[in-house]
């Protein structure tokens, strides 16, 4: 990345598809270069796979939820990053601002969800890790920061990115970071993660709720917006309460 910017600076190539957070300030100081932003939706998150121990236990993954520091994540990450304060997308009509949305980050309570799922003393889990980009790195070591913080040390498995994408894909992982697309604007698609009968590239944390499929097909089945909606928040609060991502 770093070679590409460089290279782009001094005109060996014309064009780059995108840059590093860090090196948007040398891109607007330089008068021989411009530049066009646009939103991609886009969430990177903290995957848990739900089918082994010990995140197969909700208040262990509702620990995490609660440690995790989006709004410091951000501040380090740059502008190009903001934090995601719930399930549904915000720029579709589903969204509420109520719905699905994240709990604030709490170590008190996350140590305490430590302790009622049975861990007072924290533990010790193998994170699945890749380092192939500068952002993933930093993201991963802000993940174990945060997560140390209520006793939850995770020890880190670094791996080649073709090497964890296989292994993330066949579940063989217990905690990793991966990302999420939204690509149209309608909230099914990115809530279709979460159904249990989703593509592996979906629902790579293998959540499965009963309620969750029912709402989702339900609200595939009908045409009225409004409906549609309802079952939606519905089924994002569930899905945010059993902290699968």
């Amino acid at each position: 990345e770093s070679v590409a910017f460089n290279n782009l600076r001094t005109g060996q190539v014309d064009y780059l598809r995108s840059v590093l957070a860090e090196q948007l300030p040398i891109l607007k100081s330089d008068p021989n270069l411009t530049y066009l932003t646009r939103r991609w939706s886009v969430i990177t998150g903290v995957y848990l796979n739900t089918k082994k121990a010990p995140f197969d236990n909700k208040a262990l993954r509702q620990a995490v939820v609660l440690a995790l520091d989006r709004e410091g994540m951000v501040s380090t990450l740059g502008e190009t990053v903001s934090p995601v304060d719930s399930i549904l997308d915000p720029k579709t009509w589903a969204y509420d601002g109520k719905a699905g949305v994240y709990p604030a980050r709490d170590l008190a309570k996350a140590k305490a969800k430590l302790a009622e799922a049975g861990y007072p003393s924290g533990l010790k889990v193998k994170f699945l890790a890749y380092f192939d980009s500068d952002y993933h790195r930093k993201l991963t070591q802000m993940v174990q920061g945060n997560l140390a913080e209520i006793g939850l040390e995770l020890e880190m498995e670094v791996v080649a990115g073709a090497v964890r994408a296989t292994r993330f894909l066949a579940g063989d992982y217990l905690i990793a970071t991966s990302s999420t697309s939204a690509k149209t604007p309608d909230p099914g698609y990115t809530l279709r993660y979460y159904h249990s009968q989703s593509s592996l590239t979906g629902n790579v944390g293998f959540y499965s709720n009963p309620r969750v499929d029912q709402l989702l097909d339900k609200a595939g089945s009908i045409y009225d917006q409004k409906e549609r909606a309802a079952l939606y928040q519905e089924a994002a609060r569930i899905i945010v309460d059993d902290a699968p991502f």
